[in-house]
């Protein structure tokens, strides 16, 4: 059941939120700032996250002073939070904040929810965004529930901030010249995800199965979606509500071991940072920094490779040079492999490791013709010196008009598997 944490009627009001006091001009700008934020309400708590979550939008998101966030709240602990240290930092930065919530009508607290987040938004005097999913939503298309709710969610919050560009920023009367607004930002939504939730995603990576350069864990900055709370544990974001005296709403789902990834959060995340010695959210942040290099890596290796190659240029990006392709590091080879399959089927097709495993090793032992079939109506080919990938219609439609040396056959060394890939 819904549970309300704290009661939100304390005498910590927005009025002690937002004040501010000014320091003298003279002052270095990180020193007025850091005195700034040491006044703001929140105590020692605030003391502590408010210049992480600063630097955050400074270093990390590069967002901009006078921006508009629209700041996404379930009304759930973490995203009130953050939609309170925004407001702390709002003098200082000039956020244009806006408030949105999503009401999926999937459990019995969701009007609740709404009307607490409703609530929030005006006593701060935020324009407030709600969007509710239709009637019937949930039986009307296939797919999991979780899966299709990000995918509403992200449509609907990138038609939000298309909607608020077009009708322009309002006019900024401030004059600090050290924070002056920059016109024409773009504005983005604020996700409230934070460390722990880090931790989990790469994790339930690990533990699903993906490459090492796809292990890294959420970015900062994603497009027009950004995270100021990467940096911030889940502890110090219920501190820092304490310490305002602020609640929220709880989610009893999250306490359910029904899904993999609660799972992860209640019973795996414990055990690991026990083993650890708490160690385990630095040596994972280790872990997706290393991730995140290793793709740079693949992403500079693959470009270069296909600007050098002809095949490459002359199909389209659905064929390359079998030799140049067999001289790269067995890595880079599987990357252009997976590429040339993600790319020449629009991203329906994709090769698991063993098979990309065994497509090199064909085309290394053997210089003749072959065609190998994929799941999907999809063909692997060989052909002289190149190896190319076309749907099953086209190619037959070549060997129909008797294209010499090659032939259609599927022998048992040759038993590539490939998965339909998802989304």
């Amino acid at each position: 059941s819904l549970r309300a944490r704290r009661d939100s009627s304390s005498s910590v009001g927005a009025g002690s939120l937002m004040r501010v006091r000014a320091w003298p001009r003279s002052l270095p700008r990180r020193q007025r700032l850091s005195r700034a934020l040491s006044a703001v309400a929140g105590g020692p708590v605030a003391e502590l996250l408010l210049p992480r979550v600063h630097t955050a939008l400074s270093r990390d998101i590069g967002a901009t002073p006078g921006q508009r966030l629209v700041v996404s709240v379930s009304g759930g602990c973490d995203s009130v939070a953050l939609l309170h240290l925004l407001l702390a930092l709002q003098p200082r930065w000039r956020l244009r904040l806006h408030v949105l919530h999503f009401n999926h009508g999937l459990r019995p607290e969701s009007g609740d929810e709404e009307a607490f987040v409703h609530a929030l938004a005006e006593r701060h005097s935020l324009p407030v965004h709600v969007r509710r999913l239709p009637a019937g939503w949930r039986e009307s298309q296939p797919g999991g529930i979780q899966e299709r709710s990000r995918e509403w969610r992200r449509a609907e919050s990138l038609a939000l901030l298309d909607e608020l560009d077009a009708a322009g920023p309002p006019q900024s009367s401030s004059a600090d010249v050290d924070f002056a607004d920059e016109p024409g930002a773009a504005s983005l939504v604020a996700l409230a995800h934070h460390a722990d939730d880090q931790a989990e995603t790469v994790l339930l990576k690990a533990l699903r199965g993906c490459h090492l350069s796809n292990l890294r864990g959420m970015e900062w900055r994603a497009g027009r979606f950004v995270r100021p709370l990467l940096g911030v544990r889940k502890e110090e974001l219920s501190a820092y509500l304490g310490a305002l005296g602020e609640g929220w709403r709880e989610d009893a789902t999250n306490a359910e071991p029904t899904y993999k990834r609660n799972r992860i959060r209640l019973q795996l995340l414990p055990l690991l940072e026990e083993l650890t010695g708490g160690g385990l959210l630095a040596r994972l942040g280790a872990a997706s920094e290393q991730s995140a290099q290793l793709r740079e890596w693949l992403d500079q290796a693959h470009a270069a490779h296909v600007a050098a190659d002809p095949a490459w240029a002359r199909s389209g990006g659905r064929a390359l040079s079998v030799a140049p392709l067999l001289a790269a590091q067995t890595m880079v080879q599987e990357e252009l492999l997976h590429r040339l399959a993600r790319g020449a089927s629009v991203g329906r097709l994709s090769l698991t490791r063993d098979a990309l495993r065994r497509v090199r090793a064909q085309l290394a032992r053997s210089g003749q013709e072959w065609v190998l079939e994929l799941s999907g109506g999809w063909l692997l080919r060989r052909t002289g010196a190149t190896v190319s990938i076309a749907g099953a219609e086209a190619a037959v439609a070549e060997l129909a008009v008797g294209e010499a040396g090659v032939r259609l056959r599927h022998p048992a060394e040759l038993a590539v598997r490939a998965g339909v890939a998802r989304g």
